[in-house]
């Protein structure tokens, strides 16, 4: 299996894991901060690349794991 997860029909659906998206409070969980210091990030552009549905107030965002996971080691990751 080379470490591929599977579905019922035998069919890879890595595809499935690498479009994990996390919600505003599981991201402002993950980083330890709350969801309103997230959203004054995210006016600053200090947040990763996101999705959004919908229009205006009763928009939802999303951001996919990747880029979360691009931007943490981009701006957080340690310099010697």
């Amino acid at each position: 299996m080379n470490g591929e997860y599977y579905n019922m029909d035998v069919t890879p659906i890595s595809h499935e894991i690498t479009n994990l998206c996390l919600t505003p409070k599981q991201l402002a969980d993950r980083w330890g901060i709350t969801r309103v210091w997230l959203y004054t990030l995210k006016k600053k552009g200090q947040v990763p690349k996101y999705r959004t549905r919908g229009i205006g107030k009763k928009a939802h965002i999303s951001f996919p794991l990747a880029e979360v996971e691009k931007f943490e080691s981009e701006h957080f990751g340690l310099k010697g």
